[in-house]
């Protein structure tokens, strides 16, 4: 079994074909297949992007350190400097969507190193939009 992205469904009272997504990421949890593993818990959370910068937690390096054991995910979520704003709300699109698998989701909290920030801020200025 795979992870089934964008699939379509037959709609009965209409008669007529239309896509559906899945728990907010695109992903449906009805066929995600018996355990969730690093590649998939990737796959669902590069659809989560930044409230302000065209880009996904992952391409940003916010997202690191995730780890997988049955159910269980542990995942580090590194910030460009301590205390962000927006740090709680990173942190729940990170939790949420993970969540809706039946996961228990702990995320901790870091501050990027030096070069993940350069790397960082180059991906900010490339890729801003505005809140």
């Amino acid at each position: 079994m795979g992870v089934y992205l964008n699939r379509k469904v037959n709609t009965r009272k209409r008669n007529r074909k239309c896509y559906k997504t899945y728990n907010g990421a695109g992903i449906s949890s009805e066929k995600i297949g018996d355990k969730m593993n690093e590649e998939k818990i990737k796959e669902v959370l590069a659809k989560v992007k930044h409230p302000a910068i065209d880009c996904s937690l992952i391409d940003l390096g916010i997202v690191k350190d995730i780890k997988v054991e049955e159910n269980k995910v542990s995942i580090t979520v590194a910030f460009p400097s301590p205390n962000i704003p927006i740090g709680d709300q990173l942190v729940r699109s990170v939790q949420e969507p993970l969540e809706k698998f039946g996961l228990d989701v702990e995320v901790k909290t870091a501050v990027m190193n030096k070069e993940e920030l350069q790397k960082f801020l180059k991906k900010e200025e490339e890729n801003w939009r505005g809140m």
